[in-house]
């Protein structure tokens, strides 16, 4: 196995973690020291402009959007026909639906809002390491003799 293919199984690992961490956000789940984890429901953006129950959904809207387009994203990394052209955009899609949830919920994070910083940072590089797939492939993938013969 090269290492383009080996690295496109990790970032295949990656994005599907990262799209299962977002469940971390369906609230009423507890650590082991009995402290709340998850999403309280509060908005510092929206609970003001929409009742709790509108704001609840919507936030379990972005969630699960998101798991969907990163799931959905790997499946075209990994070559499944009709999904392999868009797998770009919708990885693009779920960076921009966990990006937009962490702004609109980073407070209501439990235990600790700052603790969750991490979120942004993983899908930051995630879209990055996709938008410079083509470099990294070229750089990871064995040269052919050809190529290496052309170069001299």
């Amino acid at each position: 196995m090269n290492l383009w293919k080996l690295f496109k199984v990790a970032l295949v690992l990656a994005i599907v973690t990262h799209a299962f961490v977002h469940l971390a956000v369906v609230p009423g789940m507890n650590s082991e020291d009995g402290k709340a984890l998850g999403w309280s429901g509060e908005s510092w953006l929206l609970s003001g402009s929409l009742d709790d129950d509108t704001l609840w959904n919507l936030g379990l809207i972005m969630t699960a959007l998101t798991i969907v387009f990163y799931l959905a994203a790997t499946l075209g990394l990994l070559g499944v026909p009709g999904l392999k052209r868009t797998f770009v955009y919708m990885t693009a899609t779920a960076t921009a639906m966990s990006l937009l949830l962490f702004i609109v919920i980073w407070d209501g994070i439990e235990p600790d809002p700052n603790a969750a910083i991490f979120g942004p940072i993983t899908t930051s590089v995630i879209m990055l390491v996709v938008l410079l797939r083509k470099r990294i492939e070229a750089a990871l993938s064995p040269k052919t003799k050809v190529e290496t013969s052309q170069k001299a």
